[in-house]
């Protein structure tokens, strides 16, 4: 038995699929870009991210990682603008505001990274990377950069929230 249906029936259900895989590889590409930031090829998941972004400007896990991505790549202005735009939206944000007070740190701005740290401990007292930060910066002078390791994987799978994706 065949049913009959309208061709507005048939348009209504292609244009759902469309969406539908819209929404899925807009995932993949965050997905990707994280990949490729994990391995990192910065370039690359910056500039997907940033396509990311431009498709949807209120995506604060692609910007979080966007930050994230410059910032790696040694481009602290575009990691801090992109720090900033999540920290706008979501002020609370620790993992954001952990990686801007690092960037402040690596551009040899002490009392702004020690500003955001204490920030940070005041939301979040156990934030180990910010506790060894604020101890770090203790003895940094102001414009000099304080050189110190920093896992890459701070923030791994975390977005702006500093759990799961911040969306």
């Amino acid at each position: 038995m065949f049913m009959r249906t309208s061709g507005t029936t048939h348009i209504t259900l292609v244009l759902f699929a469309i969406l539908a895989c819209t929404g899925l590889c807009w995932a993949a590409s965050v997905s990707q870009a994280v990949t490729h930031f994990k391995a990192g090829q910065f370039a690359e998941a910056a500039a997907m991210l940033e396509q990311v972004i431009e498709d949807d400007p209120t995506d604060l896990t692609a910007q979080f990682w966007l930050g994230r991505a410059r910032y790696e790549a040694g481009d602290l202005e575009g990691a801090q603008a992109a720090f900033s735009a999540v920290l706008a939206v979501k002020p609370q944000s620790t993992e954001t505001r952990y990686w801007l007070a690092r960037l402040y740190e690596k551009q040899g701005k002490i009392a702004q990274a020690r500003a955001e740290a204490a920030r940070i401990l005041d939301q979040a007292p156990e934030h180990k990377l910010t506790v060894e930060l604020a101890a770090r910066l203790k003895t940094a002078r102001e414009g000099g950069f304080h050189a110190s390791p920093h896992p890459r994987s701070s923030g791994g799978s975390a977005g702006p929230s500093g759990c799961g994706t911040g969306r």
